[in-house]
């Protein structure tokens, strides 16, 4: 699935998400929903694959993979 399909689902959810995204190149990049990304990294996570979603108390964490 990929990741923007995912947030499709509850576009109300407003929970924090924590993110782990991996890149094509096997770079690990962190963050999360609090915090500002550029355009072109919006372009990247909404068309990543979702490898591992998780709702630990009150916060989303993904883990996505960047889709060469």
């Amino acid at each position: 699935m990929r990741y923007i399909d995912w947030c499709k689902k509850d576009p109300d959810d407003e929970r924090k998400i924590n993110y782990v995204f991996t890149e094509w190149n096997g770079n690990k990049q962190f963050f999360t929903s609090e915090d500002e990304v550029t355009p072109m990294w919006i372009l990247r996570l909404q068309e990543a694959r979702v490898q591992r979603i998780r709702l630990v108390g009150n916060e989303w964490y993904v883990q996505l993979e960047e889709i060469c």
